[in-house]
């Protein structure tokens, strides 16, 4: 009788962890793929923030300055003066955002999923063509990482060349 009773507490006990583990092996990609999207919907929110600080200060014309605080919770952000584009990368997604290969417009920030092996990358990048973005003033190229806190980056238009607005990038 004694031995019946914790044969059966170890079978239950098994039973209900059994059960957990069956349900955390469902849930747990859910959750997973929910996180994933939260952080590219945030990352779209803020390269939204930013081309609108961009856009208001050539608007505005010379000499006007806007102050953005960039968050970036995963990947790397890449300020092209080259390209006169914005490149946001999010590398190893468990799950995909759009159908891969198939750019999506939202707004100003075309995003795209690419396939890579057993995960995927989300790309969000922004084209200026009416503007000319420099880095300080130079056509050059800087990546901005994932920090804890959000990065401070100072829009300034600062004048016309070609009939584009120069507008200067500046991170601290």
């Amino acid at each position: 009788m004694r031995g019946q009773i914790w044969v059966e507490t170890v079978l239950y006990t098994l039973l209900g962890l059994g059960l957990m583990g069956l349900v955390m092996a469902f849930a747990l990609p859910k959750i997973t793929a929910s996180q994933e999207r939260a952080v590219v919907e945030q990352s779209i929110q803020s390269m939204n923030a930013l081309y609108g600080a961009i856009e208001t200060v050539q608007t505005r014309g010379t000499g006007n300055v806007k102050v953005v605080s960039f968050t970036l919770q995963a990947g790397n952000l890449v300020i092209d003066g080259t390209n006169d584009t914005l490149v946001l990368t999010l590398p190893e997604q468990k799950s995909k955002y759009s159908q891969p290969g198939s750019p999506i417009e939202q707004g100003p920030v075309t995003i795209l999923t690419e396939e890579r092996s057993g995960s995927y990358q989300v790309l969000l990048s922004v084209a200026l063509p009416r503007i000319n973005l420099t880095l300080s003033g130079l056509d050059d190229q800087k990546t901005l990482t994932a920090v804890s806190t959000a990065h401070r980056i100072t829009v300034s238009a600062i004048g016309t060349q070609s009939d584009r607005m120069i507008v200067s990038l500046e991170t601290s």
